[in-house]
């Protein structure tokens, strides 16, 4: 059976395929919709799975500003330990860009 209307994953809005096309875009909020269910739960499932990394970019660079915060407010006895906290912010902050950067899946 050719599927010729279908739902938006994203939006919900109605979707028409041209004939003899697998794939189109929803003219409500851009996001390509296929055909083959499947494909649209893969891309939906890659969506959720860049907001997560994302949300913990986030995060990093929200510790990253409290640790800098704690460094002016602490920077007496307690100073070097305050930087290599923040130094090993910066780099879980740099691993997590860099696999969001070059995610393949």
């Amino acid at each position: 059976m050719d599927v010729k209307t279908a739902n938006c994953p994203r939006c919900g809005g109605p979707v028409s395929f041209e004939e003899g096309r697998e794939d189109t875009f929803c003219p409500h909020c851009g996001t390509q919709v296929f055909r083959d269910i499947s494909k649209n739960k893969e891309l939906e499932n890659k969506d959720k799975a860049n907001k997560r990394k994302m949300l913990l970019i986030l995060i990093g660079i929200l510790i990253c500003v409290l640790m800098i915060v704690l460094y002016v407010i602490v920077a007496g006895e307690h100073a070097i330990l305050m930087l290599e906290l923040f130094a090993m912010n910066i780099v879980m902050l740099g691993f997590l860009a860099y696999s969001v950067k070059n995610d393949k899946k």
